[in-house]
C-alpha cells in the first residue's frame, strides 16, 4: 500500500494505463484522488520511484491547465518509457510529501451479500 501522509494537501493520481502516442511520447491515464496536477509539476510514481516532469495534462482532448480532484486526464511525461510505469501506480508531487510505502494502515471495510433478511 501507497500512501501520503497529508492526502487533502498533496497530489495523489492513481493511474488506469499508460500509452504510447508517436510523436507524443508516454501518457499515463489515470484519477486525480487529491490535489491538483498541472504542467510543469515534477512527479514520483509509487512504487516504482520514477521521478519526471508533466509535459501537458489533457482532459477529452483538451488541454487543462490544472487538474483538480475527480478529473479523469491524461499526462503527458518527460523521459519515461512505458515500461517503467504500470497500471495501478500511484503519482504524486515530488516537492510536497511523494507518494512512499506505509510500513502500516488502518482500514474499515464493509461487506454487503445482498442478501436481506
Amino acid at each position: 500500500m501507497y500512501l501520503c501522509h497529508s492526502l487533502l494537501l498533496t497530489t495523489v493520481m492513481t493511474c488506469f494505463h499508460q500509452l504510447l502516442l508517436s510523436g507524443i511520447g508516454t501518457v499515463p491515464v489515470g484519477r486525480v484522488e487529491t490535489g491538483t496536477l498541472k504542467a510543469g509539476m515534477i512527479v514520483t510514481f509509487a512504487p516504482v520511484n520514477v521521478t519526471t516532469e508533466v509535459k501537458s495534462v489533457e482532459m477529452h482532448h483538451t488541454a487543462l491547465e490544472l487538474a483538480s480532484p475527480g478529473d479523469n486526464v491524461g499526462f503527458n511525461v518527460k523521459n519515461v518509457s512505458v515500461k517503467d510505469i504500470r497500471r495501478g501506480n500511484v503519482a504524486g508531487d515530488s516537492k510536497n510529501d511523494p507518494p512512499k510505502e506505509a510500513e502500516e494502515f488502518k482500514a474499515q471495510v464493509t461487506c454487503y451479500t445482498g442478501i436481506i433478511l
